[in-house]
């Protein structure tokens, strides 16, 4: 299925520029990425470079929705590899939630961890 190359209401849903340009984006929601979904501007299989997918950071990240967030890249919609893309997330956790993100998500390029604040991405 074609993905919707309605570039504004896509840049609305992420809260970004009304320009169609590259964006990046931090501190984007569950809530944000699920409006993605039903609205069909995600190819849930897309990956970037050695990532978890998108279907498999909402399935396995949608239960921590409120302390999560994902950073990555939104790809204007003149180029033939429009999409959006998630290289990474940050989430707030304690030990147990540390050890369920460390064991379901490998091969991350970068580990960053601040007290409770723990942000994964793949390079």
């Amino acid at each position: 299925m074609e993905l919707n190359k309605n570039w504004k209401r896509r840049n609305e849903i992420l809260e970004l520029p009304e320009t169609d340009n590259f964006h990046n984006f931090k501190n984007v929601t569950i809530e944000q990425l699920t409006k993605l979904k039903d609205e069909n501007f995600l190819n849930l299989e897309d990956r970037h470079n050695s990532a978890p997918s998108i279907e498999e950071f909402i399935d396995l990240l949608s239960i921590y929705d409120g302390s999560v967030t994902f950073m990555g890249y939104a790809v204007n919609s003149t180029r033939d590899d429009y999409r959006v893309s998630i290289d990474g997330f940050k989430i707030n956790v304690d030990f147990g939630m540390l050890k369920y993100i460390l064991v379901n998500f490998s091969c991350y390029s970068s580990i960053d961890i601040n007290g409770n604040d723990v942000t994964l991405w793949w390079d």
